[in-house]
């Protein structure tokens, strides 16, 4: 059976994160955060910063796009 600090080292090696931040005694870059939200995408991490960020920036438009119309049909 894991002990709790076994079971800390996991979860940030998991979520590829310090136990500083897992704990929250550190906080998430914005760019750390983005780059684990597309971690799992095949590829994505190979991409230079100026790429990955352009990609992000689109998602982020139109996910505001499709939250509007979303609003505006209920």
């Amino acid at each position: 059976m894991l002990n709790n600090i076994e079971i800390q080292n996991k979860l940030a090696d998991i979520f590829d994160v310090s136990l500083d931040q897992l704990h929250g005694r550190s906080p998430y870059q914005e760019d750390e955060t983005e780059t684990l939200m597309f971690n799992h995408l095949d590829g994505f991490g190979d991409l230079s910063q100026e790429e990955q960020k352009r990609i992000v920036q689109q998602l982020e438009e139109q996910a505001e796009f499709l939250i509007a119309k979303a609003k505006k049909n209920k």
